[in-house]
């Protein structure tokens, strides 16, 4: 059955550049100009980080609102269903990549690795204090002069390392404003396995012990290695990300509620809808007719 789904836009969809570089900077002024969709629910296929420098209003990210305001820094993951409501006079930067893009120019790590990145649990957003602002602000305008620069000796290795050195001021701005955990470093590398593993199966696989053994650990010691670093189960860990899916697709116009609970392996409407409800307060027609 054909269906008119949220829009899920890709990088070419963006830049005129050359197909190798999967990178695309703006001034978010012109960017809002030229793109009326991002007013209304969308995903992409890339990555997204976008300094606002001027500008009020709301980000909603995945049904959560956060405060646009100078100084504010979004982070959005493939995926991500999110959208705006601005002041006419936003401003700031934005750019946006394919994973490939950064993960091929770095041997020792990925771009999951930045914790704004790495989980669901991690807020996308950062507010910067008035120096990072600035500094931030500075890596920005360099990293458009150079995407627009036109045909360059080392262009795209250029673009990766601005795009890098912006990472890692961000990274340690949003690490120092993020309460430190107690969970130790191994526990939170194997936790984002996990997650990262949910993620591609949680459609197929439901059962906390299914995911044990694919990581080759105890259930027992799973469950706490969630509590040590997020206070959940591995089996509310799960249940969120099929919650998460089921958001994304209530949205999308021509999925009736079982089509939905198909999508997402669960076969027994009644169960997903008891399911839906215990997460959210609301039932599944109430979620979609408060979000459209």
């Amino acid at each position: 059955m054909a269906r008119n789904i949220i829009p899920v836009y890709q990088i070419d969809a963006f830049h005129t550049a050359s197909p190798e570089t999967d990178f695309y900077c703006n001034t978010l002024k012109d960017h809002l100009l030229k793109h009326h969709f991002i007013f209304v629910p969308h995903k992409h296929d890339f990555y997204v980080c976008v300094l606002f420098t001027k500008g009020t209003g709301t980000h909603e990210i995945d049904f959560k609102k956060h405060k646009v305001k100078p100084g504010a820094v979004f982070f959005l993951k493939p995926g991500q269903m999110h959208n705006w409501v601005l002041s006419k006079d936003a401003d700031g930067f934005i750019f946006f990549h394919s994973r490939s893009f950064y993960d091929l120019c770095y041997n020792n790590r990925e771009i999951n690795d930045f914790s704004f990145y790495g989980s669901e649990y991690n807020s996308p957003a950062l507010y910067l204090k008035q120096e990072p602002f600035k500094r931030s602000t500075l890596l920005f305008r360099e990293l458009l002069s150079e995407y627009t620069r036109g045909k360059t000796l080392l262009k795209n290795a250029r673009l990766c390392s601005l795009a890098d050195l912006i990472y890692i001021d961000l990274a340690r701005e949003y690490t120092s404003a993020e309460k430190p955990g107690n969970a130790p470093n191994r526990y939170l590398q194997l936790f984002q396995k996990f997650e990262q593993l949910v993620d591609s199966r949680f459609k197929d696989m439901k059962s906390p012990a299914a995911y044990a053994r694919e990581l080759n650990m105890t259930e027992k010691h799973l469950n706490r290695i969630c509590q040590d670093c997020i206070h959940k189960t591995a089996s509310e860990v799960i249940g969120d990300r099929i919650i998460l899916e089921a958001k994304r697709l209530l949205l999308q116009p021509g999925y009736t509620l079982s089509d939905i609970a198909n999508e997402l392996g669960m076969f027994d409407l009644s169960y997903f809808t008891r399911m839906f409800k215990k997460k959210t307060g609301k039932t599944p027609l109430q979620f979609s007719k408060q979000h459209r």
